[in-house]
């Protein structure tokens, strides 16, 4: 399959959509992984999925599951302390 291809964008009910060979979508593993999509000066890139999270991600979700971590201020009473003086 060559690098570059032409893509038809197609309608799907109120949005668009384009259609992807199904040769590329196996090449690149893409059956379930999805895709990302992100939009530069050139063009859109889209790039296969993955579960895993960026560093921002990571925070991200962090910050919005608001765990409690007052616990944390306990710590210093867990020997941390005794191995720092040795």
């Amino acid at each position: 399959m060559p690098t570059r291809f032409p893509i038809k964008i197609i309608r799907i009910g109120n949005l668009r959509g384009v259609r992807i060979p199904s040769a590329v979508i196996s090449q690149l593993g893409l059956d379930r992984a999805g895709l990302t999509a992100e939009i530069r000066a050139d063009g859109l890139l889209l790039t296969a999925k993955t579960n895993k999270l960026s560093w921002a991600e990571t925070a991200q979700a962090m910050a919005h599951a608001k765990e409690d971590w007052t616990d944390l201020e306990h710590a210093s009473a867990d020997g941390l302390t005794d191995l720092e003086a040795q």
